[in-house]
């Protein structure tokens, strides 16, 4: 009786190895899978949508999906303005990719809404689309390695809070110059109608000193 016990006790902590193992193992393979994540980006009136791979294995056989009706509805007034974004996006959709750890994929939508004049005849084509559209939901969706599947729903005016984004540090500083120049040009402005008072007024008073 107290073998079979001792068996017993034995065969479940022989399980319990046996499954800790497995999950240790799992939990091993999950955080090193390959995990691609999507996302919409905003940047100098131009609105990307972007595939990254943030995970630590490479994720084959990358097939992207995007709704087709959205893609169709995309303002065009030549094949430069417009024409080119959509082939683009309808090609990538016939297309397996292959995405190594950190590599992000940027694919060109749509321009964003210009608020200043004059407006060109696609900028007006743009605005007019996005005011139309900017709260369509559209679905996005990736596949790879087999059978991982990622799918999300965005609609543009969730992304446009008005941030400022940089791609790297040489648009930062390149931001930051533009912005100095322009407190520069202010500046100047201002002390330019001074500056003339000043002569004048020196001017003035030599003219009424003379003898």
């Amino acid at each position: 009786m107290i073998l079979c016990e001792i068996s017993n006790v034995i065969n479940i902590a022989t399980l319990i190895t046996a499954i800790s193992a497995l999950i240790t193992g799992f939990y091993l393979w999950y955080d090193r899978r390959a995990r691609i994540i999507i996302s919409i980006e905003p940047y100098d009136r131009v609105y990307f949508i972007t595939f990254e791979n943030v995970g630590k294995s490479v994720a084959k056989d990358v097939k992207i999906s995007i709704d087709k009706d959205y893609i169709a509805s995309l303002p065009v007034d030549t094949d430069e303005q417009g024409g080119r974004i959509k082939q683009i996006l309808f090609n990538i959709q016939n297309r397996k990719f292959y995405f190594t750890p950190g590599t992000k994929k940027y694919y060109y939508l749509m321009q964003c809404p210009k608020t200043k004049e004059p407006l060109s005849k696609f900028d007006k084509m743009c605005n007019e689309w996005y005011e139309q559209n900017k709260y369509t939901p559209f679905r996005i969706s990736v596949q790879y390695n087999g059978w991982f599947d990622t799918s999300v729903e965005f609609f543009l005016e969730q992304f446009n809070s008005e941030a400022l984004l940089y791609k790297d540090s040489t648009d930062k500083i390149s931001y930051t110059l533009i912005q100095i120049q322009k407190e520069q040009k202010k500046c100047k402005e201002a002390i330019l109608p001074l500056l003339k008072n000043i002569n004048k007024y020196i001017n003035g008073k030599i003219e009424n000193e003379k003898p």
